[in-house]
């Protein structure tokens, strides 16, 4: 008796289920943040922050990061993008002084 052969040899074996499940829960991650991204003002879940970014060196330890909502790390980044925490306080700083300033000279 001969053994039928498949036709496709290398076939591609389908991925397990708990990859699956794990898609799912990405993609209400990502619905989520998408809600945050239209400004609704509470996220069901927080994100971390690097004081340090990656992109500049920063490691991702315990001394570099904090954990807040995602709403307000995003809104961190669309204010202040890329910055480190203390070129946004220098440019805080440099803008009140210029606020103070047109404070003393009034425009008519």
């Amino acid at each position: 008796m001969k053994r039928i052969q498949p036709k496709n040899k290398t076939a591609k074996r389908q991925k397990p289920r708990a990859s699956v499940k794990s898609n799912k829960a990405q993609k209400k991650q990502r619905r989520e943040k998408w809600e945050v991204h239209k400004f609704k003002k509470k996220a069901s879940f927080n994100d971390y922050h690097h004081l340090t970014p990656k992109s500049r060196g920063g490691k991702t330890t315990f001394e570099n990061m904090f954990r807040l909502n995602a709403y307000r790390h995003d809104s961190y980044h669309l204010l202040f993008g890329n910055k480190t925490l203390e070129e946004v306080i220098a440019l805080l700083q440099r803008i009140k002084k210029i606020k103070d300033a047109h404070a003393l000279f009034p425009t008519p």
